[in-house]
């Protein structure tokens, strides 16, 4: 059997740091287009955003797990669990983007989103004169190549569902041995 390349043995030991990094990077990235670029999130823009914090969760847990007894016993556990997390987001992206394509119809909570809610905005509601800007699920504020954030979120979401699937099936972390 051939040795195995040391940049995927890294990866599959470090994974849930791995996941745990590239989820908080990518909620400090749609928060900085959010802030600095104007985007107004619609209500599936932040459904993904929740997959990205739900992973960070699963992986903080499993990298608290390594200080017990048991150590890396259930990385793979916790790398499955992860696959699960990114296929959810997967299926919130997938959904956002077929509706900013026209190929399935809105969700009933995609009547829009809002901008940032503080007290002026709450009294402006009450008093009719509001500046909240509302903004419908099929409604694309950015794209790159070709691709909305929702679109580029389908494809980071199978990547990391990709290696997370990666990650659990290494037997090494299955072993008390390999603590």
């Amino acid at each position: 059997m051939q040795p195995m390349n040391p940049l995927i043995q890294n990866v599959r030991r470090h994974w849930l740091w791995l996941a745990l990094a590239a989820s908080a990077a990518l909620l400090v990235t749609v928060n900085l287009m959010e802030r600095l670029g104007g985007l107004v999130p619609c209500p599936l823009c932040l459904d993904q955003r929740k997959v990205y914090w739900a992973a960070m969760v699963v992986a903080a847990v499993g990298l608290l797990l390594r200080a017990t007894p048991l150590r890396r016993r259930f990385d793979w556990l916790f790398a499955l669990v992860l696959v699960a997390v990114f296929l959810t987001g997967l299926f919130i992206a997938g959904r956002h983007a077929g509706i900013e394509f026209g190929w399935l119809p809105p969700l009933e909570k995609c009547g829009g989103g809002t901008g940032k809610i503080d007290l002026e905005a709450m009294a402006g509601l009450a008093t009719g004169k509001t500046n909240l800007k509302v903004v419908p699920c099929d409604e694309v504020q950015w794209r790159w190549l070709g691709l909305s954030m929702a679109g580029w979120n389908v494809l980071v979401s199978a990547g990391l569902a990709s290696l997370s699937a990666f990650a659990a099936l290494d037997r090494r972390s299955r072993t008390p041995a390999h603590a």
